[in-house]
């Protein structure tokens, strides 16, 4: 076996991750998600934090594991992708929607390594 199998292995899981529905898999494959860490997991776990007909708790798991996933791999959502995400967290707020501290952590997930650059804790 040479060092690219692993590679391999993480490309073959990123294509079968993209035929489960993450929704009849439940939050434990949210979790599978975070941690392999491509940009189509971290945008799948981004869309289920916004799904207002999830339970609050449910879209506050998507939201952790989209942190778990940056913490690990970094940003990969698009720059489209994050500006997104601030655009659904201001409607909340106008708007007075419970749903505004959800949004908020995930753009706290997604501003924190550059809040840790900063602060010089690389």
């Amino acid at each position: 076996a040479d060092g690219r199998d692993f590679y391999r292995l993480r490309s073959g899981l990123a294509a079968r991750a993209s035929d489960i529905d993450p929704l009849v898999a439940g939050e434990k494959s949210w979790q599978t998600l975070a941690l392999l860490g491509t940009p189509s997991s971290q945008e799948t776990l981004a869309q289920l934090a916004n799904r207002g007909t999830l339970t609050d708790d449910q879209r506050k798991a998507a939201a952790d594991a989209l942190a778990t996933s940056i913490d690990k791999h970094g940003v990969l959502l698009t720059t489209e992708q994050i500006a997104r995400q601030y655009e659904l967290y201001n409607k909340s707020l106008a708007a007075e929607r419970p749903d505004a501290a959800i949004l908020s952590k995930l753009l706290d997930a997604i501003e924190a390594p550059r809040r840790r650059e900063l602060a010089g804790d690389k």
